[in-house]
C-alpha cells in the first residue's frame, strides 16, 4: 500500500511509502509513525520525546530518508553536529541548535556519533485548547516551524531548554493519569523558550497579530502543503496554476487580505511563501522521482521548461539538472 505525504491511510506492515505515480516513474520513500515503526493513522493529541542516542546509536547514527505524514518534529542538539536533508536541501548543523521538520517533509539525519540531544514528535493539535493563551501559543509554534533551524548559544538558554527536554522524556515514560496534560504544558513551556531564538532567525512577527490572522495564515500554509506537496506524488494529480489568487479563492478571502496576513505573521508576502513551497516541491521531485525537468515544469504549472529552470536557479543558485546530479553537495 502507498501513501502520499501529509495524508492518512490504513497501516499495512512497515512498508508504507510516498510514491510518485506520475508518468509511471516511481521511487520509494518510507512513511513511518516514529522512525522504523509501522505507520498508524488517525492518532491525535500525540507527543513523544526521546534522546538522540536511543534511536540513533544502534543504526550508526544515520537516519535515512523517510517521512512522518502526521507529526511535526523538533530535533534539538546540545552537543555534536549533523547533516540534515529536508525536501532536497542539505545543510550541516552544529549544536546547540534546533531543527523543525513539518509533517509530510522528506528528511534524513546523519549525526556525529555521541551527539547529545532529543527528538520531539508531536501532532499539531497538541497545542489546542489553551484558552486565552491560544493565540500566543499558535504564534510561537508558527515561528518555530517557519524558522526551520536556529541556534541557541546562550548558556542560560541551553540550561533551561535542557531541563524542559529532560522533563518531557521523564513524563513520556510515566504512567500517571495526568501524563498528557503535564506533557502538553511542559511542551508549551519549551515552545516559548525556543521561540525566542526562532524569532531571531526570522524577521520579528508583529505582536498585534490576532488569532484570526494566525488561523488564516495556518490555513494558507496547510493548503499550500497539501496542494503543492501532492504534485507529482498523487495518481492523476492535475497540474494547477499556483497563484496567490487561486489559494485566496480556496480560502474564501482576497489576495490582498491574505498577503497582509502573511506579512503580519512572518514579514514575508504570500507570493514569496508560495514560491518557497514551489521550490521545495521541485527539489523533492528532482531528487525522489525520475521525472524529467520538462515533466516537472509542466506539473508545477510552467508552460515552458526554460521559465521553470530560471525560477529554480533563482531559488537554488543552480540549475535543476545540477541540483539533481549533485545531491550530496550542501546548497545552503
Amino acid at each position: 500500500m502507498t501513501i502520499k505525504a501529509g495524508t492518512k491511510g490504513e497501516s499495512e506492515g512497515v512498508g508504507m511509502s510516498i510514491t510518485s505515480i506520475a508518468m509511471q516513474k516511481t521511487l520509494q520513500v518510507p512513511a513511518f509513525f516514529l522512525f522504523g515503526e509501522p505507520y498508524r493513522p488517525d492518532v491525535y493529541a500525540f507527543i513523544h520525546a526521546e534522546k538522540l542516542e536511543a534511536r540513533n546509536a544502534g543504526i550508526g547514527w544515520k537516519i535515512p530518508l523517510h517521512v512522518h505524514p502526521d507529526f511535526d518534529q523538533l530535533s534539538i542538539m546540545f552537543s555534536g553536529q549533523c547533516e540534515y536533508e529536508h525536501d532536497g536541501v542539505i545543510t550541516r548543523i552544529e549544536a546547540p541548535s534546533c531543527v523543525c521538520t513539518k509533517a509530510g517533509s522528506v528528511h534524513r539525519f546523519t549525526y556525529q556519533p555521541g551527539s547529545d540531544g532529543i527528538v520531539i514528535s508531536v501532532s499539531p493539535d497538541i497545542i489546542d485548547g489553551f484558552g486565552s493563551t491560544a493565540s500566543a501559543i499558535s504564534r510561537a509554534y508558527l515561528r518555530l516551524t517557519s524558522a526551520r533551524m536556529f541556534a541557541f548559544a546562550e548558556p542560560h538558554a541551553c540550561q533551561a531548554i535542557h531541563q524542559l527536554c529532560n522533563m518531557l522524556c521523564y513524563h513520556v515514560a510515566a504512567h500517571h493519569e495526568n501524563r498528557l496534560d503535564v506533557l502538553r504544558h511542559v511542551f508549551v513551556a519549551l515552545l516559548f523558550e525556543l521561540e525566542v531564538f526562532a524569532a531571531k532567525e526570522k524577521v520579528q512577527q508583529n505582536q498585534k497579530s490576532d488569532l484570526g490572522s494566525v488561523q488564516l495564515f495556518e490555513s494558507y500554509q496547510e493548503l499550500i502543503r497539501k496542494e503543492i506537496g501532492e504534485i507529482g506524488f498523487e495518481q492523476n494529480k492535475q497540474s494547477i496554476i499556483p497563484t496567490v489568487s487561486y489559494f485566496a479563492e480556496k480560502l474564501a478571502t482576497t489576495s490582498h487580505l491574505l498577503n497582509t496576513c502573511c506579512k503580519l505573521i512572518t514579514d514575508t508576502g504570500a507570493r514569496d511563501l508560495l514560491q518557497d513551497a514551489m521550490a521545495y516541491q521541485a527539489s523533492r521531485l528532482l531528487l525522489y522521482t525520475e521525472l524529467s525537468v520538462k515533466e516537472i515544469s509542466y506539473l508545477l504549472g510552467y508552460s515552458h521548461a526554460s521559465h521553470f529552470v530560471r525560477f529554480f536557479k533563482q531559488k537554488r543558485k543552480v540549475t535543476p539538472n545540477e541540483f539533481r546530479n549533485n545531491r550530496d553537495k550542501v546548497w545552503l
